[in-house]
């Protein structure tokens, strides 16, 4: 009797969009609080159709288009941090009016950002309600997920702490990174990762296999983003290098 023909092992990081290079997006905000504060700045960086770059996307708000006409623009924490002022939002669009643009920058591409559930509480605030958002994962997450500790309680300090120092000397805070910053820092990371023995590797990889079978059955949002997270690890070609060799920010990983 012929033996049945046994199927492949299904894996998270063989899912559906292995292989595709994933955007990275920053949004600078005046704080937190959606209902208080507002965004600024929305970048992001993509791979070039073509595969042998990278291009961006760069756009400028004002975070307070209700402001009383006698209000200035920019805040004190803004110009300190982010060295933006006044002037520079003369005359700029609100973010609602942006993010369309952003949208289609990033089209079916999933995403990369510095923390995940900052960026889905602007995502919901900007965008139709209908809307839910692109497929992403945050470097916190990804922090939190391959190398547990301080460095992942880090959040809003995360990228410039993995970013090659010369990378963000001219910054002026850690807060200041673009998408470029963000790119590099996951490379560190997941870097950092890998370069662990074979043994904690593949205890690893069998932990998160297990944890995806489950989450499948229970949780299928966070099964994704954990499928995400891996692909990211697994498939470090398709984000980290370029066939012309110009990468943003660092080397190759």
């Amino acid at each position: 009797m012929k033996s049945r023909r046994e199927e492949p092992v299904r894996t998270p990081w063989d899912e559906e969009g292995a292989g595709d290079a994933p955007a990275f997006c920053v949004l600078w905000t005046t704080g937190p609080d959606t209902g208080l504060d507002g965004v600024f700045r929305m970048q992001a960086l993509r791979r070039t159709p073509d595969g042998h770059g990278w291009e961006s996307f760069d756009r400028t708000c004002d975070p307070f288009p209700n402001r009383a006409a006698d209000t200035g623009a920019a805040t004190a924490r803004m110009a300190r941090e982010f060295g933006v002022t006044a002037r520079t939002l003369e005359a700029r669009p609100p973010a609602c009016e942006i993010i369309g643009e952003l949208q289609a920058f990033i089209g079916p591409r999933s995403l990369v950002v510095d923390d995940g559930e900052a960026f889905d509480s602007w995502w919901r605030h900007l965008a139709r309600a209908s809307d839910a958002g692109p497929e992403r994962v945050g470097l916190t997450e990804m922090a939190s997920l391959l190398l547990p500790g301080r460095l992942a309680g880090r959040r809003e300090g995360l990228v410039a702490d993995l970013c090659p120092p010369q990378a963000t000397a001219a910054l002026p805070s850690d807060r200041a990174v673009g998408p470029e910053h963000l790119q590099a820092a996951l490379r560190e990371l997941i870097g950092r990762f890998l370069g662990q023995d074979p043994g904690t590797l593949a205890l690893a990889a069998g932990g998160f296999h297990a944890a995806w079978w489950r989450l499948l059955a229970t949780d299928a949002d966070a099964a994704r983003r954990l499928a995400l997270a891996l692909r990211l690890v697994e498939q470090t070609t398709a984000w980290s290098a370029s066939a012309s060799g110009e990468l943003p920010l660092g080397a190759e990983l």
